[in-house]
This record gives structure tokens, sequence and C-alpha cells, in this order.
């Protein structure tokens, strides 16, 4: 689990507050005891709100299956779907990225959801194979925001799936059908 954006901006805030204090104190102002007040209840709440959101953030109830062609043809845009179901009482917001190898060219994720309760989605991005062979899929990452977007969790759905690279034949094919059609 790691801090958020948000949560850090708020601790920059306070950094920012006990800055202002220092100097406050070091110039005797008149306000330095308001400001030291200020610090501490913004610092002590910020720590409890974290501490709370941390306390409740749990693993969620996500089911994400991802469909791609079992052979692929090398140089060729081809479309892999993931399948993403949710399955708790609450909304979920997160970023998903699927884990290719380095063989394949993705494009099209990462990408930031927020899904609804019981909401399912189907999510289509597009890979390009560079090279010949065997190609790897990992599974799929989701980075999950807690509910007060105070912290972030990454979690991995789904199973690491295997692919064939083939050289693309369609324009063989297409020659030898224009070949054919020229001898007739």
């Amino acid at each position: 689990m790691r801090p958020s954006l948000h949560l850090l901006a708020l601790l920059g805030l306070c950094v920012g507050l006990a800055l202002l204090l220092a100097i406050a104190e070091i110039r005797d102002w008149n306000a330095a005891p308001q400001l030291r007040v200020m610090f501490w209840l913004g610092l002590m709440s910020i720590l409890l709100l974290a501490f709370w959101d941390a306390l409740f953030f749990r693993r969620p109830e996500l089911q994400a299956n991802r469909t791609v062609a079992s052979n692929l043809a090398l140089g060729v845009s081809q479309k892999v779907t993931i399948d993403i179901s949710h399955q708790e009482p609450r909304k979920i917001n997160f970023s998903l990225i699927d884990s290719p190898s380095d063989q394949l060219e993705m494009e099209g994720l990462p990408v930031e959801l927020a899904l609804k309760p019981q909401e399912k989605v189907g999510l289509i991005y597009r890979v390009k194979a560079k090279q010949r062979g065997r190609a790897e899929f990992g599974r799929i990452g989701c980075r999950v925001t807690s509910n007060w977007t105070l912290w972030q969790k990454n979690y991995e759905f789904g199973e690491p799936q295997s692919i064939k690279i083939h050289p693309n034949y369609k324009p063989l094919f297409r020659a030898s059908i224009g070949g054919i059609d020229q001898i007739r």
C-alpha cells in the first residue's frame, strides 16, 4: 500500500503550515499560538483519516478475464479484450494495465476506470507483434484507490496466457489468389 497524491498533497499542506509556524515563532508574531493549534489539529486530522482509510481498505472483489487470439500475425495490430466485473456494493476507482511480453507493442492502456456497484465493463485495446515465437501475457494489474482516495494498492487478477506469433501470411495468400485469377 502506498500513499496517493491526495494524501501527499495534504501532508505537503501541513509542511507549509509548519514552515509558516516556524517563521511566526522566529518573528514573534501574535498569531503564533493560533497557527500552532491549526497545525496540530490539521496534522492529527489527516493522520486519523489516513489511518481510518487504511484500516478499511481491503482487496476488491473484481474479476478480470483476458480474451486474445491464440495465434497472432507478425506486424498486424489485433485486439485484446478484458472483461471486468465488479461484485462489491460500493463504487471502486482503479487504474488498469495489462502485462504483455516485450515482443508485443501495446496501445490503449493504462486506463482509469470507475465502476459502480455490480457493474461489468468490456475494455478493448490493441497489440502488435514485433517478433516471431512465443509471447506471454502476465496477470492483469489494477492499482485500486481507497474509499477516501488517500491510499493506493496494486492487485493482480486473471491468469497468465501464452500465445504464438507467426509471420503474416495474408499478403502471400492475396498474391497467390491474384496469380490464379491471371491464369484463368
